[in-house]
């Protein structure tokens, strides 16, 4: 088992402040030469600092937002947009080549999940888990028997009647408790279909 940052390039996204162009005397720069760009999921956006492409997305990277719920985002068509800081961007490297960042879009997602449980948890003391950079580079997955560890977690997603079951009891839970009122478990309740039927 190895741990994904020892596999892939794992990065919190750009602070866009720190780049964009402002018109008004500008913190960034000291004149008004600036790009536009297209920023992952918002409106495009002017920028004079030069931007590290680490932080562009290109397709197969893997974009997971940082905030609850914890949406994943494998990119297909989606490329050369800039990410922002509360997503955390997932790019192939020279040692993750044997591995399709797709099926590792799958495993991610099954692991997001298991963190969802612990952020409905978590509503009890009244907090909510923001995910971060190292708790995604901690994942562990199985390099030398990859194919077969997928295999099973798609069989885990096949049995996903038990996982929705047991998320939807988390939170009804919850709202018996009187911790959540019935508006916040009808919202929890659609995170999580949305979730479990990405």
């Amino acid at each position: 088992m190895k741990k994904l940052k020892n596999i892939f390039t794992i990065n919190r996204g750009l602070i866009i402040s720190r780049y964009e162009h402002f018109e008004n005397n500008c913190p960034n720069c000291n004149n008004s030469i600036y790009i536009i760009k297209q920023q992952w999921n918002y409106e495009q956006k002017k920028f004079c600092v030069k931007i590290n492409q680490k932080f562009i997305t290109k397709k197969g990277d893997i974009i997971i937002k940082t905030n609850y719920p914890f949406k994943l985002k494998y990119i297909k068509d989606e490329e050369n947009l800039i990410v922002s800081s509360n997503h955390i961007i997932i790019k192939s490297s020279l040692v993750s080549n044997l591995i399709d960042t797709n099926q590792l879009a799958i495993f991610l997602q099954k692991e997001l999940i298991d963190t969802f449980l612990k952020s409905i948890d978590s509503l009890k003391n009244k907090y909510l888990i923001t995910l971060k950079k190292t708790m995604i580079e901690s994942f562990k997955i199985n390099t030398i028997n990859f194919k077969n560890h997928m295999m099973e977690i798609k069989k885990q997603f096949e049995e996903v009647n038990s996982y929705f079951d047991k998320k939807i009891l988390s939170i009804n839970d919850l709202l018996n408790q009187k911790i959540i009122d019935q508006k916040q478990f009808d919202e929890l309740k659609n995170e999580i279909i949305e979730l479990v039927l990405h």
